[in-house]
């Protein structure tokens, strides 16, 4: 059995730096990056990791070009953005790269994170069936920061709980703690995988059935919610240190991810 980890929107490595850890024993790191920007980065930290392999192309619902917005940026996207720093990127196919790269007995994790691109790589595996090829997949849904196309989270949600396998959780649930590393190892521990290897992936679904059910039934109507409130308070044009009393106000009812699990 291989242990498999994509990063699927890699930006500069800030992952990477995590996974790399000997304690997860991934056995191949393979990072999805379009933007030109970010190759040296990712390039840098491959050289020093053999299992790291940099695929300079996104994923999405079929083989084509787009334009990404904002390339270089965190928030690069293929959906709308600066077009003055903007490039013509590579998508290929979600499902038809896991065909070709994945097996059915791999433990494959993955980390979503591409700027509203999550939508397109989801229905896609959903509609292959390919999605049951994964362990656990981390979703974090940029697409509520583009307002005319946020139902879709809502309707994507609705489409991984029909499901007859629980293996999605989503990072406003998983990824807790004061630094992006720490915020992704506890996501990891959850489903025990940074504990001592189990046989096989049949082995670890049984064993922690209850937690992946758990993150994979969760809904995001708090977290939905937050978003609009936010923009019908202006919340970007507050003062920073109207921003900064708002956050500890969060922070000490318990509902910043930057808090210590």
């Amino acid at each position: 059995m291989r242990r498999i980890f994509l990063d699927i929107g890699a930006h500069t490595g800030e992952t990477l730096e995590e996974v790399i850890r000997p304690i997860y024993g991934f056995d191949r790191i393979i990072a999805f990056e379009p933007s030109s920007a970010c190759f040296p980065a990712l390039e840098a930290i491959a050289a020093q990791d053999p299992r790291i392999e940099i695929c300079r192309f996104g994923l999405g619902d079929g083989r084509r070009q787009l334009t990404l917005y904002g390339s270089g940026l965190d928030s690069a996207s293929t959906l709308q953005g600066d077009p003055t720093t903007s490039e013509t990127v590579q998508l290929e196919d979600a499902s038809q790269w896991v065909r070709h790269n994945l097996t059915p007995e791999d433990l494959v994790v993955a980390k979503l994170n591409c700027e509203g691109g999550e939508i397109a790589i989801l229905q896609s595996w959903i509609k292959s069936g390919l999605l049951d090829r994964f362990y656990s997949v981390m979703i974090t849904f940029d697409i509520r920061n583009f307002p005319s196309l946020r139902q879709q989270e809502g309707q994507v949600r609705a489409q991984l709980r029909r499901l007859p396998i629980a293996n999605t959780c989503f990072a406003d649930d998983v990824m807790i703690g004061p630094t992006h590393s720490q915020r992704l190892a506890h996501w990891l521990a959850l489903f025990g995988l940074d504990q001592p290897a189990l046989p096989c992936l049949a082995r670890y679904r049984t064993t922690y059935a209850r937690p992946l059910a758990l993150y994979a039934s969760r809904r995001g109507y708090r977290h939905r919610a937050e978003v609009v409130i936010k923009e019908k308070l202006g919340y970007r044009a507050l003062p920073a240190p109207l921003k900064t009393a708002l956050r500890a106000v969060k922070s000490s009812l318990g509902l910043s991810v930057e808090r210590r699990p």
